[in-house]
């Protein structure tokens, strides 16, 4: 007698496209789930994506799903990482700021005082830092105290570029912008404005290579920043396409984006 097991009668077909598709729609909505996560800054202990449907793979799940699956999953997992060495680190540097001036009982100054640092990945960006520490230099001279004016900085530091650079500081780097406000000034001027000249030799030899463990697209986001915070230098859409394009190591990636 022929075993129940092995038989897959045709009715069971709507159902399993139906179970693909209920799968790929949580696919769908938990990568939105991430990227609003990113865009809004949203603490990652908050974060609350979809569940996940039941039994995710079954018999009928065709293998190209099972793919798409297991790569959204491990990049999902990275941002995931990403966003909460991220939250970690803010939160650590914030707390040695005011762990170094609570004895004081330093407020942040008021609103307007201060300029903002608000990098975009642009030429300007270097002006923007200029401004800043010369608002920094304003309010020492105005004869606000160090503490009250290392507390307001890095509430005036903002955007996703700038946060990415705080996560890039050193141990020693952020320990010394937790005591004091002229390390702030130094480490500033390094890195936003003396770097400059580097830019470029950055840029060029920024590459993306699968093995790097990185998507595609943070790749081209890092690479335009590079290239668009070389001073003095614009780059058209061809010119952007070019530079991308010849930094891809992978003949296949390359023929997908011509």
């Amino acid at each position: 007698m022929p075993s129940k097991w092995i038989q897959f009668p045709a009715a069971r077909a709507p159902a399993a496209s139906a179970a693909v598709a209920l799968r790929l729609q949580w696919l769908v909505d938990t990568t939105k789930c991430y990227e609003e996560t990113i865009l809004n800054d949203i603490p990652a202990a908050i974060w609350d994506p979809p569940a996940p449907p039941r039994n995710v793979f079954t018999i009928e799940t065709p293998s190209w799903f099972r793919d798409v699956y297991t790569a959204l999953t491990a990049a999902q997992l990275a941002t995931s990482t990403q966003i909460a060495q991220q939250t970690r680190i803010s939160e650590e540097i914030k707390a040695n700021t005011e762990a170094a001036v609570k004895n004081f009982e330093a407020k942040p100054l008021s609103e307007g005082i201060l300029s903002t640092l608000e990098p975009t990945g642009t030429f300007k960006d270097a002006a923007m830092a200029i401004e800043f520490i010369e608002s920094i230099n304003y309010a020492l001279a105005a004869g606000y105290s160090k503490e009250k004016v290392m507390i307001s900085v890095r509430e005036a530091i903002r955007g996703q570029l700038a946060r990415d650079w705080l996560i890039s500081l050193s141990t020693k780097d952020r320990e010394l912008i937790a005591e004091s406000v002229t390390a702030w000034k130094d480490i500033l001027r390094r890195d936003w404005v003396d770097n400059q000249p580097d830019s470029l030799m950055q840029a060029q030899a920024e590459y993306f290579d699968f093995a790097q463990g990185r998507s595609i697209n943070e790749f081209v986001m890092h690479k335009l920043r590079l290239l668009n915070a070389v001073s003095g230098v614009k780059y058209d859409d061809t010119n952007l396409i070019t530079q991308l394009h010849q930094s891809i190591r992978h003949d296949e990636c390359r023929g997908a984006a011509d």
